[in-house]
């Protein structure tokens, strides 16, 4: 089932005729009813009776209806998400350093980070071993080696 074809029956149930939901959607009308046509065929069901021109839904598409507008929201709000996760707005900071570290360069720097990006959730984990603390985020790594330097490395 294709959100192309859910966006259009939504149209067409709210704005009552292919030509009105044609126009908001910026499709021609021919390629707009076979949208129809084909999901009222995938469904098994027909969605809207048509009385002259125009098209009311049927006792199954009124049924249908707030499932998909429910559905086309869900896609939106993924949507949105993913776009703030690419620009690291919100998602997962993992932060891997010995316990000294965190509590003198980190502590400052993530109360900073917090402030910044409130909806970025932080993960400490203490790394007992004498290795680099390694802060990880979806697109950047940062390497810790010393408390006066932090360097930044693109992820590929």
């Amino acid at each position: 089932m294709d959100l192309k074809h859910l966006r259009t029956f939504v149209a067409v149930a709210e704005l009552g005729t292919v030509s009105k939901a044609a126009l908001s959607l910026r499709i021609a009308q021919p390629a707009l009813s076979r949208q129809i046509i084909d999901l009222e065929k995938e469904l098994g069901l027909l969605l809207f009776d048509r009385v002259g021109r125009r098209l009311l839904l049927t006792g199954e598409g009124e049924q249908l209806l707030g499932n998909c507008r429910r559905l086309l929201g869900y896609a939106s709000s993924l949507g949105d998400q993913a776009q703030e996760l690419r620009r690291g707005d919100s998602g997962v900071l993992k932060v891997t350093a010995g316990a000294h570290m965190i509590d003198s360069v980190l502590s400052t720097f993530l109360h900073c980070y917090a402030k910044h990006y409130p909806n970025v959730q932080v993960r400490l984990i203490e790394n007992r071993s004498s290795s680099p603390a390694l802060l990880i985020t979806p697109s950047t790594a940062y390497e810790v080696w010393s408390p006066s330097a932090v360097g930044v490395v693109p992820l590929p």
